[in-house]
């Protein structure tokens, strides 16, 4: 059996997060092992779960994705950090920030189920 990616997500309450909660569990490919509603809640539960992959907001309050991406890449970089990005400003961003993947608006169970596998053969999981 494939043992599963363990998936935190991180973005503010709502219909977004809710989303992205759906794609997670609907995946076999991923377990969703919590949610965070700030970049320094996030921060924490990094620490705490040590996830395989963060699934990052790009709009969290302030500059908090943008801090937390760097804060992930540079002291964890064994977590994979996946920007959700709304704009091709922040694309542009997320990719010059070192995210391992960038997913924009429309983002479907397929394409989530997709990303999982090239990362779990990418880590030789």
């Amino acid at each position: 059996m494939i043992k599963p990616i363990r998936t935190l997500i991180i973005a503010s309450p709502g219909r977004l997060r809710d989303s992205l909660g759906v794609l997670v569990r609907a995946s076999q490919e991923l377990n969703l092992i919590g949610q965070a509603d700030t970049g320094l809640s996030g921060l924490e539960m990094v620490v705490r779960e040590q996830p395989d992959l963060a699934l990052l907001d790009s709009r969290l309050p302030g500059e908090a994705a943008w801090s937390l991406l760097s804060v992930l890449k540079h002291s964890y970089p064994e977590v994979a950090c996946w920007m959700l990005v709304v704009t091709s400003k922040d694309e542009a961003h997320a990719r010059a920030a070192g995210a391992d993947e960038v997913l924009a608006p429309g983002l479907t169970v397929d394409t989530l189920i997709q990303l999982a596998r090239r990362k779990r053969e990418s880590d030789g999981l």
